[in-house]
């Protein structure tokens, strides 16, 4: 049985462009492609960033 997504989550889903960070500047962000963050319905998240390892 899977787990019930809470109503504010839906509104989340989906790609989201990560438009600026406190530490990184946009070109080391986008080095190889645009940074992003992804969120799906089913409560998994995936986080990308070229500056991420």
């Amino acid at each position: 049985m899977m787990a019930k997504v809470p109503a504010f989550a839906k509104a989340f889903d989906g790609g989201w462009r990560i438009a600026e960070m406190d530490v990184w500047d946009t070109d080391a962000l986008d080095l190889v492609e645009p940074a992003h963050v992804t969120f799906r319905l089913l409560l998994q998240t995936r986080l990308t960033s070229s500056t991420f390892c």
